[in-house]
């Protein structure tokens, strides 16, 4: 909701839960597995992902989708392309395919980071 408002600024009609619900400037929704907390000590909890949800439950399977994807392992490659190509933007999901390619072959991979070093292409890959 983009205004938070008072009592004064609704009409007498309006009940106290909604009363209550119009005066928060944000709701949470939280998911917690704590087989994370056993395998990596060191977890934080991230920072409030800001979204527009209409209802709890949709808040509710945001968070546990978020779970899902964060629990497993991931792992961040940077590898070298062998000349520029700007058609892989971030967001991209690819499978590398090359000699020598070890852990990196026949997965699906995620472009979350790129940098130009003339003529070639560095990304960064993460899954």
């Amino acid at each position: 909701m983009a205004t938070t408002q008072t009592p004064a600024d609704l009409a007498a009609s309006v009940g106290a839960a909604d009363r209550d619900r119009y005066g928060e400037p944000a709701r949470y929704a939280t998911a917690l597995d704590t087989s994370v907390l056993t395998s990596t000590p060191a977890a934080l909890d991230p920072p409030p992902l800001p979204a527009i949800l209409t209802t709890a439950s949709d808040a509710q399977a945001m968070a546990a989708n978020l779970l899902a994807l964060h629990r497993v392992r991931r792992w961040a490659w940077r590898i070298a392309l062998g000349r520029y190509d700007d058609t892989l933007r971030l967001g991209t999901v690819v499978r590398v395919d090359a000699p020598g390619a070890g852990r990196l072959a026949g997965r699906n991979w995620l472009v979350v980071g790129s940098r130009r070093a003339s003529p070639r292409m560095e990304l960064t890959l993460w899954g």
